[in-house]
């Protein structure tokens, strides 16, 4: 069932690239990474969409996309617009123990005195 999907998506991808060509004005946008592109000539190869990005002048080829034929307007907005900056890659937090230290931290912690560790009993809510 999904070949079937898939070539039936590709061909009437294919079909709607039959009537674009060169010529018009398009935003193509990959949902993967939801980055979206300019261009005003697209191609096939397989199933997959080749045009040139208008923004940066790279090649682009892309397996899955959404393609939409915009006015000239649209895409003189679209390119001379700022691209939005990538998200910021989150760093892991370092663990306390080994902030500082010189070597790997110890694969395994010396176990904790008799009744180290133990939790007082948590305060009461003050009656109001």
């Amino acid at each position: 069932m999904t070949f079937r999907l898939a070539a039936a998506g590709a061909t009437a991808c294919t079909m709607l690239l039959a009537g674009c060509g060169s010529g018009g004005y398009y935003m193509v946008r990959d949902p993967g990474s939801a980055t979206t592109y300019y261009t005003n000539n697209i191609g096939t190869a397989g199933s997959a969409l080749q045009f040139k990005d208008a923004r940066t002048g790279s090649a682009v080829t892309l397996q899955n996309s959404e393609l939409k034929q915009i006015s000239k307007e649209e895409f003189t907005q679209g390119i001379t617009a700022p691209a939005p900056a990538p998200a910021a890659a989150v760093a892991a937090p370092v663990p306390a123990a080994t902030v500082g230290a010189q070597s790997p931290a110890a694969p395994y912690a010396a176990p904790l005195p008799s009744g180290a560790g133990a939790s007082a009993p948590a305060p009461q809510a003050k009656p109001q």
